[in-house]
């Protein structure tokens, strides 16, 4: 993970005063200290960490209205209406730094939206006869709706990291 010298000590590196990240030898350069990884040429987990982003945001929004009406004297109307929408942003950030996207960088965003409903009525008769006897009867409808919508978008092609945005990029669309 850390570059060392020939007497396996960490060496600093002198763009940040911090011990230096080994990303291995992608070209065979023999100035690293790790040698070529066959499997993950040019990477280092720590370094990606702190050069890499990745992040989720979640916005959820319920209504729940609730309507009650009595007329007629033994008539009670009732509505309810339950709303909800979600909206789910991600964004994955590849530096072009290091790694397998060196000197490219690559961005993926993607949206994500769901809207849905659920709106019944109902519409109740209740009559007591003599104290003794109750008839109530009760007649109801429901409407659903639901309805999603998805967008994602990767290019790649950055000119130097620090960009999130897609119009600075000059790759060609993933």
């Amino acid at each position: 993970v850390y570059w060392r010298d020939s007497l396996n000590n960490k060496v600093i590196d002198p763009l940040t005063g911090k011990d230096k990240l080994d990303y291995g030898n992608p070209t065979g350069d023999p100035d690293f200290s790790m040698g070529q990884r066959g499997n993950v040429p040019g990477n280092n987990i720590v370094g990606q960490l702190y050069s890499d982003e990745s992040r989720t945001d979640i916005k959820n929004v319920v209504v729940v209205p609730y309507l009650e009406a009595k007329f007629l004297k033994n008539f009670t109307f009732t509505t309810r209406l339950n709303a909800s929408y979600t909206n789910v942003y991600s964004m994955d950030y590849t530096n072009r730094t290091h790694g397998i996207l060196k000197d490219k960088g690559q961005l993926s965003q993607s949206s994500q939206n769901f809207f849905s409903y659920t709106w019944n009525q109902q519409l109740s008769y209740q009559k007591k006869f003599n104290d003794v006897h109750e008839l109530t009867v009760t007649g109801a409808h429901e409407n659903y709706y639901f309805n999603t919508g998805y967008i994602v978008g990767t290019i790649s092609g950055f000119p130097t990291d620090g960009f999130r945005e897609f119009d600075i990029a000059t790759g060609t669309p993933i």
